[in-house]
């Protein structure tokens, strides 16, 4: 799950980063094809947010790893991300999500 060159400029944790956004697997998924307009829209999103996953989109890009060399592969591409345990509000951004793209 490496999408070329897109790795090194996910996170935006220094000083130009204002909020967080949370970023939906789907969208990890496009990127990980190497679909052009996924790997763009979050690089243009890095420059002025932290890019976070939640424990539940790292739940659903496991569940679709085949193999253990998959896994490393994940959890490589994921290792930029901060992960933000399940809350209250992370729960309502996942329903709220599903909502509007389902």
């Amino acid at each position: 799950m490496v999408a070329d060159g897109f790795t090194s400029s996910v996170s935006a944790s220094g000083p130009a980063a204002v909020t967080d956004l949370l970023v939906d697997s789907d969208i990890l998924i496009d990127v990980s094809r190497n679909v052009r307009e996924a790997i763009d829209y979050l690089r243009r999103k890095s420059e002025e947010s932290t890019l976070v996953i939640s424990s539940i989109t790292q739940m659903e890009l496991l569940v679709g790893c085949r193999n253990r060399t998959e896994q490393r592969q994940l959890e490589r591409f994921l290792r930029p991300f901060p992960i933000l345990p399940l809350n209250e509000v992370i729960a309502d951004q996942a329903v709220d999500l599903l909502r509007q793209y389902r």
